[in-house]
């Protein structure tokens, strides 16, 4: 299966026509936050946090968000 959508957002994206961040905040908007929970788990973002046992480390919320978000 081609991806021509995706194809043609990352060459937008690489020629500087859409911004990445800007698209990033999108595609977010896009999905529910069981998807954006289930996409970061996938991916491995927030490894670090987990436990030895692969388990979420106690946090407050407010540790979740990112440096730079709105």
């Amino acid at each position: 299966m081609t991806r021509k959508f995706t194809n043609k957002l990352l060459e937008a994206v690489d020629e500087g026509i859409i911004d990445a961040r800007q698209l990033a905040a999108n595609l977010l908007g896009y999905m529910s936050e069981h998807e954006v929970e289930d996409f970061s788990r996938a991916e491995g973002y927030f490894s670090h946090e987990l436990d030895g046992d692969g388990n979420e480390a106690e946090e407050d919320d407010d540790d979740w968000i990112c440096e730079g978000a709105p």
